[in-house]
């Protein structure tokens, strides 16, 4: 994950609508791709995470094992886990956008990659003992393989 906007606020729409507004603090790829989830985006909330002790935490665990999920390989891990779709109970759909964090007293927010299984987030690279459920937020358009495929191609 490279992190390319720091902000104190804690919203992220704020954020967003600022890196639009601050296009030139962030890397010239990113803009467009910024404002496609601002647009095209939603944000997921902490409560809206898959929660450990559940079967969908069983079934995102399953998933990040079939991946081999690496660390700092979010794109590549959940384009693999979703090959077992199939093999889910729940509805898997592959998510892109970012994640904010907070670090020290800053909220970061990275580009990044996820699951959803039945509409709850499923991180299947970011462990929780190294960022707690409760510290992070999603903003991110929800799209199959193909429709990331061209996300990439428009927007890098």
């Amino acid at each position: 994950m490279s992190n390319i906007f720091v902000s104190k606020s804690t919203d992220i729409e704020s954020i967003i609508s600022n890196v639009k507004l601050h296009a030139k603090s962030i890397p010239d790829d990113q803009e467009h791709f910024i404002k496609f989830v601002a647009q095209n985006g939603r944000e997921f909330k902490s409560d809206e995470i898959v929660k450990q002790g559940t079967v969908l935490h069983d079934d995102a665990k399953t998933l990040a094992e079939y991946a081999g999920a690496v660390p700092k390989r979010c794109f590549q891990n959940c384009r693999q886990a979703m090959q077992m779709e199939d093999q889910i109970d729940a509805d898997v759909q592959y998510c892109e956008g970012y994640i904010q964090y907070m670090e020290n007293v800053q909220t970061i927010l990275t580009r990044h990659a996820w699951i959803l299984l039945d509409g709850y987030v499923a991180e299947i690279t970011i462990s929780p003992e190294i960022l707690p459920d409760e510290k992070r937020s999603y903003c991110g358009v929800q799209c199959s393989l193909a429709e990331a495929a061209e996300i990439a191609d428009m927007h890098g």
